[in-house]
């Protein structure tokens, strides 16, 4: 069964974080669900929680293969979207991992690492609204993709930092408010391993665009490697699983 299935609408706030953010809990996700392929399974929604007992808060944690969102919006302080995979290797004996996932005109908000998993994802035309640091962790195929979006927002922030020993990401054609740190992308603890990683912009615009102060370590593709990485039918949707998704939905966005 090759169908994804695809999220519309948006998500109430997740913001379970320190009481003195003067933050209001709540976590609820208004979805329309195509029909689920058998090898995948349901998004995974986080109840409200006191601010005592939980340190992080994410607005959705996503464990699943082939899933869209359209018109969302995931609102947190820490860990706002944990954008994951799914091991089918307990179902069909395989170990292969698998996170495809697209994100298209939604608005994610948080403070620390809150974009962040081992996904394989493009997020198109979205809104990322900066309160703290992205990060990343990413081995084999998994990445992040930013094209066409807008980063903007009240703190400081770096385009990614590598929560593991490897990461992708790319930035593509965005809009960088100065939120952005001008170095760019931070090595964390992987500091002296910075050739494993492909952090990279291309033709961003805004004062955080501005490269002057970047990270020398900072990748450069060729326009064959951006071009694989920014088409969804390369980089998330070879099987053509997208095709399976309402049309006259995703014609909204």
């Amino acid at each position: 069964m090759n169908k994804g299935f695809i999220f519309k609408g948006r998500s109430e706030d997740s913001q379970h974080g320190e009481e003195k953010n003067g933050l209001t809990p709540g976590n609820t996700i208004d979805a329309t669900v195509n029909p689920l392929p058998r090898n995948v399974p349901p998004m995974l929604l986080i109840e409200p929680l006191p601010y005592n007992d939980i340190k992080v808060a994410p607005s959705a944690i996503l464990m699943a293969d082939k899933a869209s969102f359209y018109g969302c919006r995931f609102i947190s302080v820490q860990d706002t979207l944990a954008d994951l995979c799914w091991g089918i290797n307990t179902v069909f004996g395989s170990n292969k991992l698998l996170g495809r996932h697209y994100f298209h005109k939604c608005y994610i908000e948080g403070a620390v690492d809150f974009i962040w998993g081992r996904g394989q994802s493009i997020f198109q035309n979205c809104v990322i609204n900066v309160k703290g640091v992205t990060s990343k962790k990413m081995q084999d195929t998994s990445g992040f993709v930013f094209n066409k979006c807008v980063i903007k927002g009240t703190g400081k922030t770096f385009l990614g930092r590598a929560y593991r020993g490897y990461s992708r990401v790319v930035f593509y054609g965005t809009h960088m408010s100065n939120v952005v740190v001008p170095q760019g992308w931070d090595a964390w603890h992987y500091k002296g391993q910075e050739d494993k990683f492909i952090f990279v912009e291309v033709n961003s615009t805004g004062k955080g665009a501005n490269k002057k102060g970047r990270v020398g370590w900072e990748k450069n593709l060729s326009a064959k490697e951006v071009d694989f990485l920014l088409n969804p039918k390369t980089f998330v949707d070879k099987d053509g699983w997208m095709a399976t998704l309402p049309s006259s939905l995703v014609s909204l966005y």
